[in-house]
């Protein structure tokens, strides 16, 4: 099979998704994108309120570079996934063709009808 051959089954792929199920991965992709970096930092001030709490000065210090860990991890996963759904986006109006998967993975990402 060659390269355009598969492309096109992709495509024929990509349009027999419904747009319900398009805005369902969108949700999925979004709460991950919030959610994940929100219980990260969630977490790290638990365990730092867990060391305050116990007055502890090896586990302050702990707790501390744990949170401070906890937050860059977090803003590494938004920025990423932020930056993903960008250049998804960008790769598929720069084609300029609705039929391709550049835009399929757009409006899997973003929400169907939101990539044109």
């Amino acid at each position: 099979m060659d390269l355009i051959n598969v492309l096109v089954d992709a495509n024929d792929f990509c349009k027999s998704i419904p747009s319900e199920v398009k805005n369902i991965v969108h949700m999925i992709y979004l709460a991950i994108q919030i959610l994940t970096p929100l219980l990260l930092v969630i977490f790290g001030a638990v365990d730092m309120i867990r060391a305050l709490t116990q007055q502890k000065e090896d586990e302050i210090k702990k707790a501390q570079s744990g949170l401070i860990k906890k937050v860059i991890v977090a803003v590494i996963v938004f920025l990423i996934l932020t930056i993903a759904q960008w250049v998804v986006q960008l790769a598929s109006t720069a084609t300029g063709d609705s039929d391709n998967g550049w835009s399929c993975a757009c409006e899997l990402l973003k929400g169907s009808g939101k990539c044109r």
